[in-house]
């Protein structure tokens, strides 16, 4: 409530660094409303408790963040918690709502972006169902209790923190990539900003003001695949 009606009014509405790339009020509610978004799977997660099945909370848990949720399917795959073909099949499933979530977050963003990136996102989405649902039918275990996931409140004021300031950075390198590099480096921009946050890539190159649709398409696709 501080952040969007205290915070987010007073915030400049216009770009600040030399590139203009970087507007406070635009980025300050991009961040909110993707905090936002993700705290609804927050609250669903917390509010099934530990009596959760694995299943059900990793996919719930995928939307604040899938890499947490799979790289906890890991470790448990390891301790021999939970069979690795169970783990595998819960950690695809939670890639296709990571790739759903690029490809509503770039429709958001610009509608000539959404008609490029839907196709391969869905392509992608496909394939991870049916890896998944194959993974799983081959090794019907896994309806064992869930343990609480780690996970930080995604409107914590520290996260909140940490992802505005990700957000600024990435913008700036996106739209320096672009001016300086063309396409190319944007694309190299892209694969290597994605190991770190595919969302925050997307919103980077998306709030990037004149760069062509599909430019703008194929840098998102790239980070998703990174």
């Amino acid at each position: 409530l501080s952040a969007t009606f205290i915070a987010l009014p007073i915030l400049p509405d216009r770009p600040l660094d030399p590139w203009g790339a970087v507007n406070p009020r635009s980025l300050w509610l991009l961040t909110i409303l993707l905090a936002a978004a993700a705290f609804g799977g927050y609250v669903a997660l917390r509010a099934l408790g530990p009596k959760a099945g694995l299943f059900v909370s990793a996919v719930v848990g995928a939307i604040v963040s899938s890499t947490a949720v799979t790289v906890d399917l890991a470790h448990r795959a390891r301790k021999k918690e939970v069979p690795p073909r169970y783990a595998a099949a819960t950690a695809m499933l939670a890639t296709t709502i990571s790739l759903g979530r690029v490809g509503i977050i770039g429709s958001a963003l610009s509608s000539s972006i959404a008609l490029r990136i839907w196709i391969p996102l869905g392509a992608a989405i496909l394939v991870s169902l049916g890896i998944a649902a194959i993974a799983r039918l081959a090794d019907g275990a896994g309806k064992g209790e869930a343990s609480e996931r780690p996970l930080r409140s995604p409107l914590d004021i520290v996260s909140v923190g940490k992802f505005a300031l990700l957000l600024a950075v990435l913008t700036v390198m996106a739209k320096l990539s672009a001016v300086w590099f063309g396409d190319v480096g944007l694309n190299v921009f892209a694969a290597t900003a994605g190991l770190v946050d595919v969302d925050a890539v997307t919103l980077a190159v998306g709030s990037i003001g004149g760069l062509a649709a599909m430019a703008a398409a194929q840098a998102i696709l790239i980070a998703a695949a990174t």
